[in-house]
């Protein structure tokens, strides 16, 4: 499951990479948007209609879902492994383009000289 989020990750990286002031605080908001639309404050179905698609990429929703259902229902492994693969899926698509992401930003910092510091 972990690995689903991996690649999150890696995107939410930019964000200092490309802007060190602003870019933390960014990863502040990129982490709350996650958990909105994920169903760990309301349900899903509560949310606007247009903010549920992003809910379905979420690996985050499917996580908790799982978590949900082993914990409170005592859901096994077995009835939790097509949410599992799914997760496994995700994270498959989302390392690789996280790591396109994150070279695409770095080449474009250290061509405008973001990555220089001082002091």
């Amino acid at each position: 499951m972990v690995l689903s989020f991996v690649g999150l990750g890696l995107v939410a990286a930019v964000l200092p990479l490309l802007s060190t002031e602003k870019g933390a605080y960014a990863t502040h908001i990129f982490e709350a948007v996650l958990l909105l639309v994920s169903g760990v404050y309301y349900e899903i179905e509560v949310l606007p209609i247009w903010i549920r698609p992003l809910s379905y990429i979420s690996p985050a929703t499917y996580t908790l879902r799982a978590m949900r259902a082993a914990l409170l229902q005592g859901t096994g492994l077995g009835e939790l492994l097509p949410t599992i693969i799914l997760l496994l899926v995700i994270g498959i698509v989302l390392i690789p383009l996280g790591i396109i992401v994150f070279r695409q930003a770095e080449f474009y910092a250290k061509k405008k000289g973001k990555l220089k510091r001082s002091g």
